[in-house]
C-alpha cells in the first residue's frame, strides 16, 4: 500500500498534428474509446474526454506518483496508434499539451466544458487560456 496520496484533478488538452482537423464526428468515438483504454490500462481515472475538431480535452485524476508528463504521454501515446491506423495516417498528435489543475470548487464547470467541446466551438464559447 502507498502512503503517498492526494486528489491532483488536471484538466489537458493537446491537438493533432499542424491542427489539422481530422477528428470528426464519426472518428470521435473511437478517439474517447482510445483514450479511456489508455486510462484505464495506466490506473489513470478519467473524468471527461471531450473532441473537437483538430484537439483534445481530457479531465483526470493524476496518480500521487505520476508526473504530469508520464501521465500525458502514456495516454498521447497509447491512443496515437490505434486512432491513426483507423485513420490510415501517420503523426496524429502535435509535440506538448496544456494542463491546468482544477480545484474541487471547479470541477463541474471544468467538466461540462470538457464534454461539450464540440458546442462550444460551433457557438464560439471557448476559454482561449485552455484551448492553446
Amino acid at each position: 500500500m502507498s502512503h503517498s496520496n492526494g486528489r491532483i484533478l488536471l484538466h489537458t488538452n493537446w491537438a493533432t498534428h499542424r491542427r489539422e482537423p481530422p477528428l470528426t464526428v464519426d472518428v470521435e468515438p473511437l478517439v474517447q474509446k482510445a483514450i479511456r483504454r489508455q486510462c484505464a490500462v495506466h490506473t489513470i481515472p478519467l473524468l471527461a474526454v471531450g473532441v473537437a475538431d483538430d484537439h483534445v480535452h481530457v479531465l483526470i485524476e493524476l496518480p500521487a506518483q505520476m508526473s504530469i508528463a508520464t501521465a500525458l504521454r502514456l495516454i498521447k501515446g497509447g491512443s496515437s496508434g490505434a486512432i491513426a491506423e483507423a485513420l490510415e495516417r501517420r503523426g496524429l498528435w502535435q509535440r506538448g499539451y496544456y494542463a491546468r489543475g482544477v480545484s474541487e470548487a471547479s470541477v463541474k464547470a471544468v467538466l461540462e466544458y470538457v464534454l461539450n467541446q464540440r458546442a462550444n466551438h460551433a457557438s464560439k464559447r471557448t476559454i482561449d487560456a485552455k484551448e492553446r
